[in-house]
């Protein structure tokens, strides 16, 4: 996806939440080898729409799935567990490592 290839996938697990059919690439069902047929022959029959999902692809890469959108989405995510979504941290250094007082 980040390099503005055409996806075509299984719709399981965590790839529809990545991939929206039509928009990101095409999805078709888990084991249906004549759905996956068809999806790479419109493929191939149609450089135009596989430029432009791969372009929306690597959009959607770029965008928000890099590591300090996941980063901040994780953070968030316990902040809101832990009851600190509304809490701000003073400005400084962030210290990464182990538990407090110990060395590396």
């Amino acid at each position: 996806m980040a390099r503005g290839r055409v996806v075509v996938a299984s719709s399981v697990g965590g790839v529809p939440e990545v991939i929206e059919h039509g928009v990101h690439g095409l999805l078709v069902p888990p084991g249906d080898s004549t759905a996956l047929a068809e999806a790479l022959a419109e493929i191939h029959g149609k450089p135009d729409l596989a430029r432009q999902l791969g372009q929306h692809a690597a959009d959607q890469v770029h965008g928000a799935l890099t590591w300090d959108h996941v980063v901040a989405r994780f953070e968030a995510v316990y902040d809101e567990v832990l009851g600190l979504a509304g809490f701000t941290p003073e400005p400084g250094p962030r210290r990464r490592g182990g538990p407090a007082g110990s060395r590396a």
